[in-house]
């Protein structure tokens, strides 16, 4: 029993396969998951690029990836007077 269940899943992965060896068989596929104003999105783009936030200092240069980000306590106590005549 175990080895009909195996044989099928390996059937259907191998006719899946077959199917999306072409590339524009997977852009299809691809497409028909996306709604339609991501698809146009896509048409109309030559290329894109996928961009991650960086945290970056007052001057712009970006901070080490090993270094944890220590965060400054912003209690009014700190000050003794935050607000200076």
């Amino acid at each position: 029993m175990q080895f009909v269940s195996w044989a099928t899943l390996l059937t259907f992965l191998v006719r899946d396969l077959a199917e999306m060896g072409s590339p524009d068989a997977a852009a299809a596929v691809r497409k028909d998951r996306l709604h339609p104003r991501q698809v146009k999105l896509l048409e109309t783009l030559r290329e894109y690029e996928i961009a991650s936030p960086i945290r970056v200092n007052a001057l712009g240069e970006p901070f080490s990836t090993n270094v944890h980000f220590k965060r400054r306590r912003r209690s009014i106590k700190a000050a003794s007077d935050p607000w200076p005549a």
